[in-house]
This record gives C-alpha cells, structure tokens and sequence, in this order.
C-alpha cells in the first residue's frame, strides 16, 4: 500500500503525467502505425488519472488484499 499512497502524492502525480506525456510523445513521434497509436492512447491513461486525482488500480488492490485477509485460517 505505500506504493499506492506515494502514487496518490503531489510526487507520484507529477510522475504520472511526465510518464504520460512521455508516452504520448513517443506514440505521435517515434512509433508509426497503430502501435504508435496504442502507444498514444495508454499516454493517456497516466495523464488523465494525474490530472483527475484517481488512482484506478488502488480499488483493486485494496479488494485483493480484503479477499485475502478473509481467508480462513489467515492472519493479519
């Protein structure tokens, strides 16, 4: 969880939209064709959960580490 909390910091988020606008660069420059274009589009994902202030793995993990501290004979 403190991978997440550090992504959900002011730190982590200008990390996710420099990572972001380093893919969108890449895509629209380097990369020809539609890996440039898929290159382009997943830029967007970093850039746009920076800038919106989510993070959209964080649900997942916190539902995967519930399920698996519910396990029977499992200990905190």
């Amino acid at each position: 969880m403190v991978f997440l909390d550090w992504m959900s910091s002011p730190l982590g988020r200008v990390v996710r939209v420099f990572l972001g606008l380093v893919l969108i660069a890449l895509g629209l420059s380097a990369v020809h064709g539609i890996l440039g274009v898929a290159i382009t589009a997943f830029g967007l994902i970093p850039l746009t959960t920076a800038i919106l202030n989510v993070c959209p793995i964080r649900p997942l993990v916190i539902h995967w580490r519930r399920r698996e501290l519910e396990q029977p004979g499992r200990q905190a």
